[in-house]
């Protein structure tokens, strides 16, 4: 756990260096917070939504594509720091999105739940 929280902190200035990631456009701006509640708020909303008419599988993929942008994020960073915004580091951040991606949604293509199964 603790060795997670360190990994991040070191991640943190690769992600604002390498490609200049960041979650608002201006992020001095006093509206930000509310632009976040509002898209968790959407978010929950669909989610709660799914489960009530029972599409699992909807929300599996929802969240196996989460996870999956979230890995793009990370190896893009990762790649660009290192190797520069070359095809190279494109081709790597792909490949590895692209292995790591399959590795968790192959629960999901199966019909096994690697999330939960107590929808």
């Amino acid at each position: 756990m603790v060795a997670v929280q360190l990994l991040s902190i070191f991640l943190t200035p690769l992600m604002l260096g390498a490609g200049g990631y960041e979650a608002f456009e201006n992020p001095e701006s006093a509206a930000n917070p509310i632009y976040f509640i509002i898209i968790l708020l959407v978010f929950t909303a669909v989610l709660l939504w799914l489960i009530k008419r029972g599409k699992e599988f909807a929300i599996k993929a929802i969240i196996g594509l989460s996870i999956i942008f979230i890995f793009g994020y990370i190896y893009s960073a990762l790649f660009l720091f290192a190797l520069g915004n070359t095809l190279v580091a494109w081709a790597l951040t792909v490949i590895a999105t692209v292995i790591s991606g399959g590795d968790f949604c192959m629960p999901i293509r199966n019909g096994m739940s690697s999330i939960s199964s107590e929808f």
